[in-house]
């Protein structure tokens, strides 16, 4: 015997709740991420995508703090480094078009961003904190950190692009008349060609950007 009253059938045990899974886009909003449009509909299209939308959410979100906290020293860099290109590269039967296609081209060649990198404060921090609590700063580095060189590049590149492509032709002109009248006096002396033209590409490119409120609690 079994122990069942005659006519009592023994019932299965209730199925638990089923689980619902947890909306990506609720998750990730509570995490403190800010997903753009175009993002969440890639994540409701494929819900599977979530983790990469979160990366990439990550790295939008890194970048756009590393620029808001190095614009004025960023800036400072591009100058620094695209007054040495062109005094290195300098030759007296360059034309004004040519000047200002090498003006154009800088940011993306090879010497930029040069040793230049945007790091966090110590190490782990971009673990431990939000993107936009980490104090960023730009550093001259001989041996890059691998975990913010993307980052780094990308938001170095930003900052490029914006200052020489409003401009450029200002710049050309004035790479031009400097190195013309510079190369007159002394044609071997590249270093003091190279920090004339930093000084002036320091006041066209950045006295705006690092005269704000924000650059100055940078500086």
């Amino acid at each position: 015997r079994d122990g069942k009253t005659p006519g009592q059938e023994q019932k299965a045990p209730p199925k638990p709740p089923k689980q619902e899974k947890p909306d990506p886009l609720k998750v990730m909003d509570e995490g403190g991420l800010e997903v753009n449009d175009a993002m969440k509909e890639k994540i409701k299209a494929n819900p599977e995508f979530v983790k990469q939308a979160e990366l990439d959410t990550i790295a939008e979100a890194t970048q756009l703090a590393m620029y808001q906290r190095v614009r004025c020293s960023g800036c400072k860099a591009v100058g620094e480094l695209l007054a040495l290109n062109i005094a290195s590269s300098w030759k007296a039967s360059m034309s004004e078009e040519g000047m200002l296609e090498h003006v154009q081209g800088f940011c993306d060649s090879d010497s930029f961003p040069g040793n230049y990198q945007v790091v966090a404060p110590k190490a782990g921090a971009e673990e431990e904190q939000a993107p936009h609590l980490i104090e960023y700063k730009l550093e001259k580095l001989m041996d890059p950190y691998k975990a913010s060189a993307v980052n780094s590049a990308k938001t170095l590149g930003r900052i490029c692009q914006e200052h020489i492509n409003a401009h450029d032709t200002e710049v050309a002109e004035k790479a031009m008349a400097f190195m013309k009248k510079a190369t007159k006096k002394t044609t071997e002396n590249q270093a003091i060609h190279s920090a004339g033209l930093q000084e002036k590409f320091d006041r066209l490119l950045c006295r705006r950007t690092c005269n704000s409120g924000k650059a100055k609690k940078e500086l």
